[in-house]
């Protein structure tokens, strides 16, 4: 479990998952039935309970790396230029004038272009 050095952006085995509101009448048994761990190994986890977590709504940064980039990129880029994405074509000139007319129209895809 943990980190896939192989994969970094694989969700496979870890995660912290959100619950808005929690179910204290769930037993061992019904998590059991689900494949929820209940139980962990102490010497692989940097986490030893549950914690609550405060959360505040902000702009973050898609990066080539995220499992969504390509799909979210050659959106934008059809919006702009009205035609699909060739990826094999695309100039740094292109990728940076891609960049500006989004910045320019203040479109919240603009999170394309950092870096």
């Amino acid at each position: 479990m943990g980190v896939n050095y192989n994969d970094q952006i694989s969700q496979n085995n870890f995660r912290v998952v959100y619950h808005e509101k929690i179910d204290y009448n769930e037993t061992k048994e019904s998590l059991e039935k689900m494949g929820i761990l209940t139980s962990i190994n102490k010497n692989y986890h940097p986490v030893y309970g549950e914690y609550k977590i405060s959360l505040n709504k902000d702009v973050d940064y898609i990066t080539p790396y995220d499992f969504r980039f390509d799909k979210i990129f050659s959106e934008a880029y059809k919006e702009v230029y009205g035609k699909e994405f060739d990826k094999d074509r695309l100039s740094y000139k292109v990728s940076n004038q891609l960049c500006d007319i989004l910045l320019s129209k203040n479109k919240h895809r603009a999170i394309l272009c950092s870096g």
